[in-house]
């Protein structure tokens, strides 16, 4: 068969098996109220979390978006009225980002109160048991002096004769420093996990303020809820979320300590080996969070790492402040370092945008690849075949690394399928012979 009669075979395949455009399903009922579409289409979608049902948004089909063709267009000079088309699409957008972000911050709470609550109750349990020492012990004091008592009798009256160190109930009781410290520090660890389980429902009541909007036309509605997310974002409600795990952490790290000091007097052995898998956890702790300010793609990612970042950007900035400033006669060669250290401490979505940019050409093939492997839909597979012939020039040779084994590839070394600068036809030719 010659070049020419394949190409038109090609021609004919593509015409028959190119799918044409669905029409958009007619609406079954009209759209009386786009608030409530919206809360609708949040309730189709649950999960449970601790027995208690959560909002989960999830994809939708294209047409339900397409807002153009659901809702009908404004008159002229009435596209911002009451009841004008970008409110209802404001309501709606809004309703599932908030389902979203709500939902993220929830479940994380409840993960909190269950975590805090567990402690605590851990934390009060030992607590209770030493805060005894932190008080005289009348019946040890009363079983000395009844030691003493029976000494003297045996003795005949001999006070000499006793060895047992007489005790003096008058005298004020001064607890141990060991025990002191021991108390401070579960008492601390108990308060702050108790302080995290109290913002928990703070945090969690401020949420649902937040998603509970008045009724009133698609504007009103949108102006109270743009009015609220200001107000979150003003004060720092997503920062107070992110640094409850944090104090969380530090409650942890109290309690361990007191751990360690309280089997001090029990079994030095047992205190050092709790003391060294503690301090392991801890340097562990600090190195997973410092990760993602040199790996960008590392996942450690946490609030402390956020407050990290932001103290290396504050004590950068600083510094070279003061150096201008005690400097001064060096300013001039100061001013070109200060603009490049603060041009080099970039945010961290920055960075990170930046190393995606830079593997770009590995990340389309890999992309494609978990896309195949993953589904099972075989619609998916084909598209998925399909866009491997529009692969950019710099990802072929990564994915002749990633399909070296598949049969496909065998055949497009000699066919240059991954050319993208080949028209359409060549293009489906090519993809109908690497199948």
């Amino acid at each position: 068969m010659s070049a020419q009669e394949n190409l038109t075979e090609v021609r004919q395949d593509v015409a028959s098996q190119t799918p044409l455009r669905q029409p958009a399903p007619e609406a079954a009922e009209p759209i009386t109220s786009t608030a409530a579409s919206g809360r609708a289409r949040i309730e189709q979608n649950k999960k449970h979390l601790f027995g208690l049902e959560q909002d989960v948004p999830r994809p939708e089909p294209v047409f339900q978006d397409d807002y153009e063709m659901r809702l009908p267009e404004d008159p002229y000079g009435e596209e911002t009225k009451p009841n004008a088309r970008v409110w209802r699409v404001y309501v709606e957008e809004a309703a599932l980002f908030d389902g979203i972000m709500v939902g993220q911050y929830r479940d994380g709470l409840d993960v909190m109160l269950v975590f805090a609550g567990l402690f605590s109750a851990v934390v009060t349990s030992f607590l209770v048991q030493v805060s005894q020492n932190l008080q005289a012990d009348y019946a040890q004091m009363s079983a000395l002096l009844l030691h003493d008592l029976v000494s003297i009798q045996l003795s005949d009256g001999a006070v000499a004769n006793i060895t047992t160190p007489s005790i003096d109930p008058a005298q004020k009781f001064r607890p141990d420093a060991l025990d002191v410290w021991i108390n401070g520090l579960w008492a601390a660890s108990l308060t702050a996990a108790l302080v995290v389980a109290l913002v928990s429902v703070l945090v969690k009541q401020w949420l649902h303020h937040y998603i509970s909007l008045p009724s009133g036309t698609p504007l009103d509605r949108s102006h109270v809820r743009q009015f609220r997310f200001m107000g979150l974002e003003r004060w720092r409600v997503r920062v107070i979320i992110g640094m409850l795990p944090l104090i969380m952490h530090v409650s942890l790290m109290l309690f361990l300590a007191g751990l360690v000091l309280f089997y001090i007097p029990l079994r030095v052995s047992l205190a050092w080996t709790i003391g060294i898998g503690a301090v392991v956890v801890c340097i562990l702790y600090l190195v997973s969070n410092t990760m993602p300010l040199l790996f960008p793609q590392c996942p450690y990612q946490t609030p402390l790492t956020d407050f990290l970042h932001n103290t290396w950007q504050l004590s950068t900035t600083a510094c070279y402040t003061l150096q201008k400033q005690v400097m001064p006669f060096v300013s001039c060669w100061l001013e070109s370092d200060y603009s490049q250290a603060i041009t080099a401490v970039k945010s961290l979505k920055t960075t990170e945008a930046e190393a995606v940019q830079r593997a770009h050409h590995t990340l389309y093939v890999d992309s494609l690849d978990w896309l195949f492997r993953m589904s099972s839909n075989p619609s998916v597979h084909s598209i998925v075949i399909q866009a491997i012939g529009g692969l950019p020039f710099d990802s072929i040779p990564h994915a002749e690394t990633v399909w070296r084994e598949s049969s496909f590839l065998q055949m497009a070394r000699s066919e240059s399928i991954f050319d993208s600068t080949v028209d359409d036809v060549e293009h489906e030719y090519k993809r109908k012979y690497l199948l």
